[in-house]
């Protein structure tokens, strides 16, 4: 009876081990299926830029979202509307912030007013003398720049994903005379806006803010006498050759402008983990693609004002250029010294440029068989 009873609670404990071998079976096999079902999902975003459809900068995160269904086999779709399409042009970041869009390319300047000065040190355009737009995408990619703007945005529920436009230095001005002098500048009714304000205002300029929109027909009109707005490619494209007698080099007041993307978090954290990847690697891909583009255009565009015989090009002098800088620096130092948060990123850059600047000067070769 002993052995009878022992055999049948060795029969026991075999047919407990089956059953729970059974059941660890359908758990894997449930969360494999669940993680594959997961991977199959189809997400439908949507995306809104800050430019209008003819510009390239537009046409840009049009082919991105178009290369990323491709590299996620059709579970990333992520429609593209133009600046203002969905929200107004200013409030696109807090409309990835509450969920009505899940991304959007504001450039920094936009956000002024979200998240301060510090901005002005975080890819806003008119960065008066800052890094040119390989020295910035170097800093931001590689010492921490991604960092210090995704803790700027850590309060507004969104992730900092990379940059989708980099451009390089903007045209100095569209103007109606030279402004080669200090002097020139002195009652000029100048449209900008941004940091680039505050150092024209200094320089005695009646700045007037008006969006890009407004500009051609506020030329023809009078009702400014310059402004600034984007490089060569897309001012040629907005037709500012007919409106302008002049054009200036260099873009002293704004040698980059950046379009960061920004993805509502939540959003994000519903996506597996490789096509987090696949947007990552893309959206850097997408920062140099980007920056190549641009250039190109804007060298082809340059190249069209200056045949097109309507223009003549004035260079900013160097001692002019000197004093946009001094007046810059005192504006840098007030920041510092004023907002949190400020003189840290401010010296990050510094140091950053000393040590990429002796690479540069160092070991780039001045000569070429080009010249």
């Amino acid at each position: 009876m002993c052995h009878e009873r022992s055999l049948r609670k060795g029969e026991g404990n075999r047919k407990g081990w089956v059953l729970a071998f059974i059941l660890l079976l359908t758990i894997l096999f449930a969360t494999a299926a669940a993680a594959q079902s997961e991977k199959a999902k189809t997400f439908r975003w949507g995306m809104q830029t800050c430019s209008a459809t003819s510009m390239l900068t537009y046409k840009i995160p049009v082919q991105y979202a178009k290369d990323l269904e491709v590299a996620t086999n059709g579970r990333m779709k992520i429609k593209v509307h133009a600046g203002g399409a969905v929200v107004p042009y200013a409030e696109v970041t807090d409309a990835v912030k509450n969920g009505v869009i899940e991304m959007g390319t504001p450039n920094a300047s936009i956000d002024l007013g979200r998240i301060g000065p510090k901005a002005l040190l975080l890819g806003a355009s008119g960065a008066t003398g800052g890094m040119n737009a390989i020295e910035y995408l170097t800093w931001f990619y590689t010492a921490g720049g991604i960092d210090y703007l995704q803790k700027e945005y850590d309060k507004y529920n969104i992730k900092v994903l990379g940059i989708i436009s980099a451009t390089p230095a903007e045209l100095f001005a569209h103007s109606n005379k030279p402004l080669v002098d200090v002097k020139d500048f002195k009652g000029l009714k100048f449209r900008t806006m941004g940091l680039w304000g505050e150092v024209l205002t200094k320089m005695g300029a009646s700045v007037v803010n008006i969006s890009g929109g407004e500009i051609y027909e506020s030329m023809q009109r009078g009702v400014i006498d310059a402004f600034e707005f984007c490089g060569p490619g897309i001012n040629w494209d907005m037709g500012y050759v007919e409106v302008a007698k002049f054009i200036g080099v260099p873009g002293i007041h704004s040698p980059f402008t950046m379009e960061n993307l920004l993805v509502n978090k939540s959003a994000w954290e519903k996506l597996p983990a490789d096509m987090k990847e696949i947007l990552s690697q893309t959206t850097q891909a997408y920062t140099l693609k980007s920056f190549l583009m641009l250039t190109m255009d804007d060298a082809d565009k340059l190249r069209k004002f200056q045949d097109s015989g309507k223009v003549k090009v004035f260079e900013v002098s160097p001692e002019v250029q000197k004093e946009f800088v001094k007046i810059t620096k005192e504006i840098h130092a007030k920041y510092s010294n004023e907002v949190p948060g400020y003189k840290e990123i401010y010296e990050s850059q510094r140091n950053f440029l000393k040590v990429y600047k002796n690479l540069a000067d160092k070991m780039h070769p001045k000569a070429s068989i080009y010249d």
